[in-house]
């Protein structure tokens, strides 16, 4: 399940959804070699380990939400559960894992708010 709203511009971006949805805002802009999917797709620790390449089930899938006006730099990975705000900035590189407040910049590894813009 992925939705896309309106004027969304996508490049060479992977979005993989296994069961709880990806939810892509209006006017998105995304670039280059970025990853966003709703799953982790195995179990990281299984009884045994021989088992980590049977895809586990989906208690672990959450859906991820970007809001409107988001733009999304080069190379950032953006897991399952995560939620973006409207307005926000991802740098380039960021791995992003859970909620992040509209008009933020976020980048790093694991992504944290860098700034907030407060008015418009």
């Amino acid at each position: 399940k992925v939705y896309l709203g309106n004027d969304v511009h996508l490049n060479g971006t992977s979005i993989v959804s296994r069961s709880k949805g990806i939810f892509i805002g209006n006017r998105v802009l995304i670039a280059p070699n970025v990853c966003i999917m709703d799953s982790p797709f195995h179990n990281s620790w299984p009884e045994k380990l021989s088992d980590r390449i049977v895809f586990g089930d989906d208690e672990a899938d959450a859906k991820v939400v970007i809001g409107d006006d988001v733009w999304i730099a080069r190379g950032v990975t953006i897991l399952a559960g995560s939620i973006i705000g409207d307005g926000c900035i991802v740098c380039a590189g960021a791995v992003v894992n859970g909620e992040f407040p509209a008009m933020s910049l976020i980048g790093g590894v694991p992504a944290r708010v860098i700034m907030r813009k407060t008015n418009p």
